[in-house]
C-alpha cells in the first residue's frame, strides 16, 4: 500500500465524519429520528448534539493523522455501533421483515461495512509505518529492479589471485606442433621426404626425446 493512498483513505474518511457530524449537530440531519429511536431512553437532542460533536472531532483528527491506529479504533468501535439499527428496529432495516430486503435506512447501516473496513486498513497502516515497514511498494519495486540491473560480479572476480583459467592459457603441449612420427613400413624417398618436412618444423617445435629419422 502507498503512502499516498493511505492519506486519500483518511482525507475521505474524515470528511465523511465531519459532515455527517455538522448535520448532526445542526440537528438537520435525516436520520435524527433513527438515532433517537434506537437509543430511546436518551434526550434526542443531546444525542445528536453529542454523536454529532464527536464525529466531528473524529474526523479532523483523522486529517491530522496523529495516534491513527487509536483514533481509527475508535470510529470502528463508533460505525459499529450503528448496527443496533437492525436489532432494535428491525422493522425500520428491512422490509416485510426479510434481511436480504434493505429499506432505506437499512442501506445506510450496511454501508457502514465499508466504512469499517477502511478503519482497519488504516489501524494495519499506521502499524507497520511504527513496526519501520515501508507503506510506499515503489521502494520495493526500486529495489528489484536495481537488483536486476547491477552487473553480475561473479565468474572470474571471484577466483584467488594464484587460480588461472585453463581456457585463457594453453598448456606448452598444446602450443607447440607435434614430431612427424615415422610412417611404419616407409623407406627411401618416403622417408628422406619426411626428414625434410622435419627440418622445416625445425627441434624446437619436436616433442622431447624425437629425433629426426634418416636412411
Amino acid at each position: 500500500m502507498t503512502a499516498r493512498a493511505v492519506a486519500l483513505l483518511r482525507g475521505s474518511l474524515g470528511l465523511v465524519f465531519v459532515w455527517f457530524g455538522a448535520l448532526k449537530v445542526a440537528d438537520v440531519t435525516p436520520v435524527a429520528d433513527l438515532v433517537a429511536r434506537t437509543v430511546p431512553w436518551l434526550d434526542r437532542n443531546l444525542l445528536l448534539a453529542s454523536l454529532g460533536s464527536a464525529e466531528i472531532v473524529l474526523g479532523a483528527t483523522l486529517w491530522l493523522g496523529r495516534r491513527l491506529r487509536w483514533v481509527a479504533a475508535v470510529a470502528l468501535v463508533h460505525l459499529l455501533g450503528t448496527f443496533l439499527v437492525l436489532v432494535v428496529q428491525p422493522q425500520a432495516a428491512f422490509q416485510a421483515g426479510n434481511p436480504l430486503l434493505l429499506t432505506t435506512e437499512g442501506e445506510f447501516v450496511v454501508k457502514n461495512l465499508v466504512l469499517i473496513t477502511a478503519c482497519l486498513v488504516l489501524m494495519s497502516a499506521d502499524r507497520q509505518r511504527r513496526a519501520g515497514h515501508p507503506l510506499d511498494i515503489g521502494d520495493d519495486h526500486n529495489e528489484v529492479e536495481h537488483a536486476i540491473r547491477e552487473p553480475h560480479t561473479g565468474g572470474r572476480d571471484d577466483r584467488g589471485a594464484g587460480e588461472v583459467d585453463a581456457v585463457d592459457t594453453p598448456s606448452p603441449a598444446a602450443a607447440r606442433p607435434q614430431a612427424i612420427a615415422p610412417v611404419p613400413g616407409s623407406t627411401g624417398p618416403a622417408r628422406r621426404a619426411q626428414a625434410d618436412r622435419y627440418s622445416e618444423i625445425g627441434p624446437k617445435g619436436a616433442v622431447a626425446g624425437a629425433a629426426p629419422t634418416t636412411d
